[in-house]
């Protein structure tokens, strides 16, 4: 999910939920978009030019933070090799299944939807 801070850094204007994102495309022309970001997904046919790709990385042991910005660093580098918006979400399997990140909305949307890679 998109915070007001990555929008602007996509060239976007954010305002409060429920209004629009202003973003312009490559010949200079404003498109309005909906704040409320939830149903856009690639995984889903359903993107847009400023949809990102959910990543979730689950390891089999607890890692530092150190290991995490690792982690994110080099699938933010691949996403920009292949001009894509890369999101990685780091968790151990414990974390992800009982800790606090089990709560999180995007749980739910992994569960129901999300594609398996390795």
């Amino acid at each position: 999910m998109h915070s007001a801070e990555s929008l602007r850094g996509l060239g976007c204007s954010y305002f409060e939920p429920g209004g629009t994102i202003v973003t312009t495309d490559a010949g200079g022309t404003e498109k309005c978009l909906p704040a409320d970001r939830s149903g856009y997904t690639k995984v889903n046919g359903r993107d847009d030019e400023i949809s990102d790709i959910d990543i979730l990385v689950l390891t089999s042991r607890s890692i530092s933070w150190q290991e995490k910005n690792r982690i994110v660093r080099l699938l933010s580098m691949l996403g920009r090799r292949f001009d894509v918006l890369l999101d990685p979400i780091v968790h151990s399997f414990e974390e992800w299944e009982h800790g606090i990140p089990s709560y999180f909305p995007i749980h739910k949307e992994v569960e129901d939807e999300g594609v398996l890679v390795a």
